[in-house]
């Protein structure tokens, strides 16, 4: 059963990516790379599922904000 919407886990996925680079292999740029294609898979979900509106990653600012 799905508990929360695509766009929340779009909206989620920077922040538990900043939550898993806490792992020792998640660097900076590892940790942008795994949100990205986990945000292009869920679009591409949205795409095959007929719902409205594909969203660019450039939407997010083309990366995610990791500090």
């Amino acid at each position: 059963m799905q508990v929360c919407s695509w766009s929340d886990r779009v909206d989620a996925a920077p922040i538990v990516g900043s939550l898993m680079q806490n792992e020792p292999e998640w660097t900076n740029a590892f940790t942008r790379n795994a949100i990205a294609s986990y945000i292009q898979k869920i679009y591409h979900l949205m795409d095959t599922g007929g719902l409205s509106g594909r969203h660019a990653l450039s939407s997010h600012g083309g990366e995610p904000a990791i500090d």
